[in-house]
């Protein structure tokens, strides 16, 4: 196969939707004489047509229940495509059994936690890889949030698109657990275009987002009572992120997971901006994409 120039591949895959970005990051770690090969594999196109310049837009192999109208046009659906090869491509190396889903949060939850006190993102990545259920990372901009999977038997879950805060990467993976755990992934795959805690309101994403919530904050209900209680009186746009993060240390629970819970679970309180105040939390924050991305057996 003859080599071609990272500069005239980009040119080629981005006229049918391909992000350059994209092209330059594989290109990035892949030997030259095989990018050719291995961008015909994400994208599922014959090298031949990459080569003649005769490349159509990338197509999904499998059809997927697309929760959002925000992910039309082609570089949603070649971030899709490429979403898709990973799975299959996940799904084909792993070498353990497949895995199932409680379909009792409380039961996940008390599988996972063990001696600990509180589930993270690691624990959670950690049960997941442990029990059969693929957790891949994918650094793309735009398209979509996540996806869910089922290759063959094996559940494989894709998480492209989140602030780099660890709380909205734990529920946008709790909330995929919880499409597995309730049927939702049968013969098609499930992929959230925007963020799950902000995305569509159909039965199957409040359940989903139900199941999450299960897992990870038990008795949020109460919870969110107790910090509008806390509120009465007081300026909402002032001191929502305090009165949330007091009701989190009160109950043990992650503050920055307490803060994301709050912000869609109490909509009428406060500004928007107010309410998404959770930056100050964990501004040193690492980049959990990176902490996806070295978890021993996901590579």
């Amino acid at each position: 196969v003859p080599e071609m120039s990272v500069k005239e591949l980009t040119k080629r895959t981005r006229r049918v939707g391909v992000p350059a970005e994209i092209v330059r990051r594989i290109a990035a770690h892949v030997d030259p004489s095989e990018l050719l090969e291995v961008l015909a594999r994400a994208f599922g196109w014959d090298s031949r047509s990459i080569i003649a310049d005769e490349l159509a837009p990338p197509v999904l192999v499998a059809p997927v229940t697309l929760k959002s109208r925000g992910a039309a046009g082609d570089k949603g659906q070649a971030l899709l495509a490429l979403a898709e090869s990973l799975a299959q491509r996940s799904a084909l190396a792993y070498s353990g059994n497949p895995g199932i889903v409680p379909e009792d949060p409380k039961a996940l939850r008390a599988g996972i936690l063990g001696g600990e006190s509180e589930i993270t993102l690691e624990l959670l990545v950690g049960w997941c890889w442990e029990n059969g259920v693929l957790v891949v990372p994918m650094e793309a901009t735009g398209g979509f949030s996540a996806g869910a999977w089922r290759v063959g038997d094996q559940p494989v879950v894709v998480l492209k698109e989140a602030p780099d805060y660890k709380a909205h990467w734990l529920f946008a993976l709790a909330h995929e657990l919880g499409h597995f755990a309730l049927g939702h992934v049968a013969q098609r795959g499930i992929v959230d275009a925007g963020p799950a805690w902000n995305g569509p309101n159909d039965a199957q994403e409040k359940a989903a987002n139900q199941y999450a919530l299960g897992l990870l904050v038990p008795g949020y209900r109460e919870m969110l009572d107790e910090i509008e209680h806390r509120l009465e009186g007081l300026d909402p746009d002032a001191k929502f992120k305090f009165k949330a993060i007091d009701a989190a240390k009160a109950r043990g629970y992650n503050a920055s997971l307490v803060l994301l819970v709050a912000a869609f679970g109490l909509p009428k309180l406060g500004r928007p901006d107010s309410r998404w105040g959770i930056g100050a939390v964990e501004a040193a924050e690492i980049n959990p994409l990176r902490e996806l991305c070295s978890y021993e057996g996901a590579c």
